[in-house]
């Protein structure tokens, strides 16, 4: 069924300085939504295995198998959350976003720019272990080559083990899913790179992925379905 998800802005509210014996005043309330989660299904497609290979195999090949299919449908989910439309399919994050900034120039993105991308978002939103840019590797290899007016290069790398490469001192998330540079150069009208607090894009999975071993239904072919 569908899910209703309550959200809430009061960030337009501030308290109030009150005399001596006042009254606090009417009500200000905050302003209430809610964000509708639809339901879909997602299949990671069927394997065919012949009884010889399984039984010849030097391997566990149905446990590769699994695996493999719980890739595909990472893939899918990834792909769903990061670009669909919201029309009879998730609503990915790329269709959430709004628009930070807009490049001054047609395929050039600037240092400043990713500046003013940055300041875009209320500072409240700036902070905690969730904040940091996501975009397609492309874009990661054009951001990398940008440096400031001394020649330093702006994308900073983790110098010890377990810390993440930063820009302007955030995080930084691939995702193939998001629209890809042409020829190394941005696309008009395209957004390429996204920044904010991603603790904010709530993803609903219900329950966790099946895997199915099918015996019988093709046994007239000697035959093993996995999905």
């Amino acid at each position: 069924n569908a899910l209703p998800w309550p959200t809430v802005d009061d960030t337009g509210n501030t308290g109030v300085l009150l005399a001596e014996a006042t009254t606090f005043g009417t009500s200000v309330d905050p302003t209430f939504a809610a964000v509708t989660f639809n339901a879909f299904k997602y299949s990671s497609k069927p394997v065919f295995v012949s009884y010889e290979i399984l039984r010849d195999s030097a391997f566990n090949l149905a446990q590769e198998i699994a695996s493999l299919l719980g890739e595909r449908l990472g893939r899918i989910e990834g792909s769903e959350t990061s670009t669909a439309n919201g029309t009879s399919k998730p609503k990915g994050i790329v269709t959430c976003a709004g628009t930070g900034v807009t490049s001054g120039t047609a395929a050039v993105i600037t240092a400043d720019e990713i500046i003013g991308l940055v300041h875009s978002l209320d500072p409240s939103y700036r902070n905690g272990t969730s904040v940091g840019f996501m975009m397609h590797d492309t874009a990661l290899l054009y951001l990398r080559k940008l440096k400031d007016a001394n020649g330093a290069y702006l994308w900073m790398p983790g110098m010890m083990a377990g810390q993440s490469d930063t820009l302007f001192g955030y995080k930084i998330a691939v995702n193939q899913a998001m629209e890809p540079l042409v020829s190394n150069l941005p696309v008009t009208a395209k957004k390429h790179i996204l920044f904010g607090d991603f603790s904010k894009y709530i993803i609903s999975d219900v329950d966790t992925p099946r895997f199915k071993r099918l015996d019988e239904r093709y046994a007239d072919t000697d035959q093993v379905a996995f999905i």
